[in-house]
């Protein structure tokens, strides 16, 4: 469930200019999406039509962006790294630490079927 402090307001947002600018990447990404259920088609508009955008990088990604319609409306919630002082005792000598590059990685989250109208896009 997405945790709202308060539903948004029903919106219909059109796609950035990433997006209007990639429109054949949209086609096959949607069709993609579609193919593996990931997305589901629908015929009417939802709650909140948000709009996509593509980030450009070492290869094109597609993104629903939330940030003006969704996002403002989610409870915001508070981590809190370890700091320098904390990791320096837990450190020994030859101790081997590593770190994930998470640049490209993609998370995947189940969404309650009553909060699939906030995810709407076109």
């Amino acid at each position: 469930m997405i945790p709202f402090v308060a539903l948004p307001p029903t919106c219909y947002l059109k796609n950035n200019r990433s997006a209007l600018n990639n429109p054949e990447f949209i086609v096959k990404a949607i069709n993609e999406l579609l193919l593996n259920r990931c997305v589901i088609e629908v015929f009417s508009r939802p709650y909140c039509c948000n709009p996509l955008s593509v980030v450009v990088g070492r290869k094109l990604r597609l993104v629903l962006d939330l940030s003006r319609s969704v996002n403002p409306f989610v409870k915001k919630f508070k981590f809190k790294h370890e700091g320098l002082p904390t990791l320096a005792v837990m450190f020994r000598e030859n101790f081997w630490f590593f770190t994930f590059d998470i640049e490209s990685g993609y998370h995947n989250l189940d969404v309650n079927y009553k909060f699939w109208k906030f995810l709407g896009f076109s």
